[in-house]
């Protein structure tokens, strides 16, 4: 294979993994928000009760960013749920 060719397929499967990516990105954003609006919090209400700025809470919701670790669990302590619980119904989503 040229290696113009292995460039391109390498090129194609970045695009297609950020893609992806992406994608986890915004089901995350909607299972925060819908987890938020369940337990009947505004998001100035999880800002208070995670730490985490309004800012970022809307950006996550929104797809914009990706939460690191550190952020999940202290989101998870905020909606008084597991880091565990909101991974499941992203798993859930993703596998419909």
């Amino acid at each position: 294979m040229s290696r113009s060719i292995t460039k391109e397929i390498m090129n194609v499967t970045r695009k297609n993994k950020r893609k992806e990516f992406s994608n986890l990105q915004v089901e995350f954003g909607r299972i925060l928000s819908s987890t938020r609006k369940e337990r009947q919090m505004t998001q100035h209400d999880l800002e208070e009760s995670s730490g985490i700025s309004l800012r970022m809470i809307s950006d996550l919701e929104r797809g914009l960013l990706q939460p690191t670790l550190t952020t999940l669990v202290k989101l998870a302590k905020g909606l008084n749920t597991t880091t565990v619980i909101l991974m499941q119904k992203l798993q859930n989503k993703i596998n419909k």
